[in-house]
């Protein structure tokens, strides 16, 4: 996946900071065919000021730093069919890389409860490929190529019950009081 920055020279004229290498890549292990494109983070209210530094490799979890922001690109496989089966995938996926962030996935849970989430964010998410639930606790909508959705901070999960996998671009914007 390629990667073109813009920024501003010392004269302030626009100028492509570089082509960047491939962005940094979160696998999980146990589930084949999710990948998180860390494309590109911003650390202050400011993202303009002062560096051309790629921090895409150094963001871990679900979260953008406080006041600032995450662009990723997401690989969602067709959800693990048996429910006990994906609910301990994704137990071991949220606690060992996305701890950030809390994630209902006790045994015993209701299957359209496991995975659900929420995080005090604006997200901006689009569907590239493919086609995805996006669970709810009270409603299911899914989403197709194209769709573009804007979450506010809500509980939520989503679900690939495809067989094909479905891409997404998420831009994630700190809004923590």
């Amino acid at each position: 996946m390629k990667r073109i920055v813009t920024g501003t020279d010392a004269e302030g004229k626009s100028r492509f900071v570089d082509d960047l290498p491939e962005p940094g890549i979160i696998k999980i292990d146990g589930r084949p065919g999710f990948a998180m494109y860390n494309m590109w983070q911003t650390t202050e209210a400011k993202p303009f000021a002062g560096t051309d530094q790629d921090m895409s490799k150094t963001l871990g979890g679900l979260l953008p730093p406080e006041q600032g922001t995450f662009c990723r690109v997401v690989d969602f496989p067709p959800d693990i069919k048996d429910p006990e089966e994906r609910r301990r995938v994704l137990e071991k996926q949220f606690k060992e890389r996305f701890g950030d962030v809390a994630h209902k996935t006790e045994e015993g849970s209701d299957d359209k409860e496991v995975g659900m989430h929420q995080h005090p964010t604006v997200d901006y998410a689009v569907v590239m490929k493919g086609t995805i639930d996006l669970i709810l606790d009270r409603e299911t909508r899914t989403l197709t190529e194209g769709d573009v959705v804007i979450q506010r901070g809500v509980n939520h999960r989503w679900a690939n019950v495809s067989d094909d996998v479905c891409r997404m671009m998420f831009v994630q914007i700190d809004a923590h009081d």
